[in-house]
């Protein structure tokens, strides 16, 4: 499992799926049928960006400062 270090308020797909343990297809799939893990951000119709505090918290992370 991969600790973000950056300061950001929202994770890419790719990023989540790392820190999840899931791949970025699935995370899609869950996302296109409405049962994502962590609700997305639609940025565009087919761009989607994840609360980091959420993920951090699903994935059992420690909250950042």
């Amino acid at each position: 499992m991969t600790i973000i270090a950056e300061n950001r308020l929202f994770l890419t797909e790719r990023e989540i799926a790392d820190v999840l343990g899931v791949t970025r297809s699935t995370l899609c799939r869950l996302a296109a049928a409405g049962k994502s893990p962590v609700e997305p951000v639609y940025v565009t119709p087919t761009t989607r960006r994840y609360p980091r505090a959420l993920v951090e918290r699903l994935a059992g992370l420690p909250a950042n400062g």
